[in-house]
């Protein structure tokens, strides 16, 4: 495939990213902050607010998911591992989307979330450990993305933070988690292979 292709797949890839991580913070942040707060102990009080900010989490997850998926077109060099991790990312950002779209869908409804959501997004930080270090143990290899290789292995750091059910840790694991795959966009974004070589996109530099 021409190197044409190969820059437009990796720019695409590095918005949805990008921009996924942006919102995925955007999603809890003012929440964390104390600028907002559409529930107190467990219970929705404000359903406007609340299905806003579950709905811009199932934004930021659905383009997340498209963001690795079509990390797939390019990372065969990122070896069985890498790959393993990477649909692994995959599964752990729509563990946290369903849990948001079910959370989303029961506040239009006007009802609290079922209990059994906890379920989806205990798996999707589960999965948010292991699949980010076997990607990173992959992407380690991929020169051209400079430091940017390394942030999966932030993201798995900042999931095992919000596994803590305690203020702030879990509000400053979520933080890290987003601002890294943000991270991982951008350098996916604005690098670029050396020399213009594109099929390095997959074998590195």
């Amino acid at each position: 495939m021409s190197g044409q292709f190969w820059e437009r797949l990796g720019a695409a890839c590095g918005i949805l990213l990008a921009t996924g991580g942006v919102l995925f913070i955007l999603s809890f942040g003012p929440e964390a902050i104390g600028l907002v707060r559409p529930e107190r102990e467990g219970q929705i009080v404000n359903f406007p607010l609340y299905t806003f900010f579950t709905g811009l989490m199932v934004v930021a997850t659905v383009l997340l998911g498209v963001g690795l998926w079509r990390m797939r077109a390019w990372a065969s060099g990122i070896g069985r591992i890498g790959r393993v991790g990477l649909y692994l990312c995959i599964a752990s950002v729509a563990g946290i989307g369903l849990t948001a779209l079910t959370a989303f869908v029961s506040a239009v409804r006007g009802a609290q979330p079922p209990g059994y959501t906890f379920v989806f997004f205990a798996l999707g930080l589960l999965f948010s450990v292991i699949g980010p270090i076997l990607l990173g143990t992959g992407l380690r290899h991929v020169g051209w993305l400079g430091p940017g290789r390394f942030l999966p292995f932030a993201v798995a750091g900042g999931t095992i933070l919000a596994l803590f059910d305690a203020d702030p840790w879990h509000d400053i694991g979520l933080l890290i988690l987003g601002l890294s795959w943000a991270g991982l966009g951008t350098s996916i974004l604005l690098r670029r292979p050396v020399g213009g070589d594109f099929g390095s996109y997959a074998h590195g530099s």
